[in-house]
Parts: structure tokens; sequence; C-alpha cells
């Protein structure tokens, strides 16, 4: 890969750990707990759920999902929960979006054993992350991606 290719993808994955950053952090800010796998991790208790956050959890999960989605479509790696998805769809051929679903509800789940903060946040992520990081890979990440680069990889997430 040439050095400048290196560079364009590096930026593009670092831009979208940035967004995808933002996304945790406005959650967390929220108190309306976090990603599935941040909230079976942290062993922290459950958060005190807001109603009126929902409206605010959907421009999150937009925000999460959207960097999510750019930095596994810059093809230089990805986190060991972001590769969980693709792998299987690889191997099975299942959809991106519902495997993702079940994966992040499995993790739901052990936040919830292992008292992580869960909240509104972290199901509505469950449930949206998928299809969302989908729709960003294809209609957004993939396309700009093509037009910077002049053979850009395939997106980690697929359909």
């Amino acid at each position: 890969m040439p050095p400048g290719e290196l560079a364009l993808r590096a930026l593009w994955a670092l831009a979208g750990v940035a967004v995808l950053a933002v996304g945790s952090a406005v959650l967390l800010s929220a108190d309306v707990g976090v990603d599935p796998f941040t909230a079976s991790n942290s062993h922290l208790g459950l958060y005190q759920l807001l109603v009126n956050a929902v409206l605010l959890v959907v421009v999150v999960i937009v925000l999460f999902t959207a960097g999510a989605s750019a930095y596994m479509t810059a093809g230089i790696g990805t986190a060991p929960y972001d590769a969980i998805a693709p792998i299987v769809v690889d191997r099975t051929g299942a959809l991106y979006r519902v495997v993702r679903v079940a994966q992040d509800l499995l993790f739901v789940g052990l936040a919830i054993v292992l008292g992580g903060p869960v909240g509104v946040g972290t199901v509505m992520t469950a449930f949206f992350a998928g299809p969302l990081i989908d729709f960003f890979t294809r209609e957004v990440n993939t396309p700009l991606l093509h037009r910077l680069l002049p053979d850009p990889r395939e997106p980690a997430a697929s359909t």
C-alpha cells in the first residue's frame, strides 16, 4: 500500500474513532448508559434513566454508528468486538445488521449480569447500531472512500 494511501486510511480511521468517542461521551454524559460492550466491561451499576433523553439518544446513536462505520471502512484494522459480526457474516452469509444486533443484545445481557451501566442508550444502541453501521457503510463511508482512493477495500460491515 502506498504511503499516501496508508496515511489517508489512517486519518479516515482516526476520524471514525473520534466520532465514535463523541457518541460514547454524549451517552455517558446524558446518563443514559453506554454501548453494550462498554456497559458489560465497566461493572459500575445502572444509571438513572431519563425518559426525555430518548431524542438525544437517537442523535447520539447516529454519531456513534457513523464513527464506527468510518473507522471500519478505512480497512486498516478493526477492534475485536467490532470484528465479530463481519467474521460471522463472512462465514455464514447472514446479514451484518442482524448479526450485530444479536451480538449487541448478548453483551447487553452480559452487562446486566455484571452490573454494568445499562440504560436506555445501551438498549437503543444494541438495536440500532448494526442497521445504522450497515447504512453508513453502504451509503456514506464507502462512497466517500471510493472518491478519495483509487481502489478502496471492501468495508468490514456488509449487508
